[in-house]
């Protein structure tokens, strides 16, 4: 699982980001970036910080700027990148239950090849990452942001208060959605990205704490088949729900609350667990059939 966090600066990625590394529950590896100020508070450059409170300083304040200069005011040490940073990513590729968080994957660190190189062989990998990265269309920041394999989350003063749970779940139930095919993974993926882009809070939190569990778990049967619709059983935590699929329109209606408004969810309706999870479980029956 990879998720990519993106933001105009000060809207809170990195905050998001550590609130989630310490939820996590297993072992993380990674980086987060820390501005370094001077006695009277002025920015003098960035620090990577390792889960260890170790710390490594890349980007230094000059009043001789370059063309390479960051900002037109900070200089990076490539060095510090190579010799701090990606050793530190590095030790979480072996492990694919762990979490690589890397904050950021920026300008600075991209002037580092082997630093580009890692996240290469990282989101090849079957690694689960979160990171954060520049918000502005790079060049090379393209091929991480439209990675077939990476959900790219844009935060806004709407969603980032939200955020944190949501990729708790994810991380948290990830051994269930690495069981699924890569069809299936994707779908998931692009479910989080319609949910959080709607704005649709609680679906987005249960795509990974309902909708996937149903699937792996197989708590869904087809009980009625005909030309014009399916129904399916979904067998729920707290009780059963019926889902009726409009077979030429391709649409849903599901008995649940949180599709219909009801109860908790008055005014509130999103797309249900029970709606993603049937997307899923068809999606893994197209992929046997092949």
């Amino acid at each position: 699982m990879k998720i990519l966090l993106t933001a105009p600066p000060g809207m809170g990625k990195s905050t998001i980001l550590e609130k989630v590394v310490r939820g996590f529950d297993g072992k993380h590896y990674g980086i987060v970036a820390r501005e370094v100020l001077d006695e009277s508070g002025k920015r003098i450059g960035f620090t990577s910080i390792n889960p260890s409170g170790q710390s490594q300083q890349f980007m230094f304040y000059t009043e001789s700027p370059s063309a390479e200069s960051i900002g037109g005011q900070f200089d990076v040490d490539i060095k510090a990148i190579d010799d701090f940073v990606v050793p530190e990513l590095k030790k979480g590729m072996t492990d694919s239950s762990a979490l690589i968080f890397v904050d950021e994957i920026g300008r600075a660190q991209a002037k580092s090849p082997l630093f580009l190189q890692t996240l290469r062989q990282i989101f090849a990998a079957k690694c689960n990452v979160l990171g954060s990265i520049v918000y502005e269309d790079e060049p090379w920041s393209l091929e991480f942001k439209r990675d077939a394999n990476v959900c790219l989350l844009e935060v806004n003063r709407r969603n980032r208060d939200f955020l944190p749970g949501i990729l708790l779940a994810a991380f948290c139930n990830r051994s269930l959605f690495e069981m699924m095919n890569i069809e299936q993974q994707q779908q998931s993926m692009r479910f989080l990205h319609e949910r959080i882009q709607n704005e649709e809070f609680n679906a987005a939190q249960k795509i990974f704490r309902n909708a996937i569990p149903y699937v792996v778990e197989k708590r869904i049967e087809l009980v009625e088949e005909g030309a014009e619709s399916r129904v399916y059983h979904i067998v729920g935590r707290t009780s059963g729900h019926r889902l009726e699929c409009d077979v030429e329109a391709g649409e849903f209606r599901c008995d649940c609350d949180l599709s219909n408004g009801r109860g908790s969810y008055a005014g509130k309706a999103e797309i249900c667990s029970h709606q993603m999870a049937v997307r899923l479980y068809e999606l893994g029956l197209a992929a046997r059939l092949v």
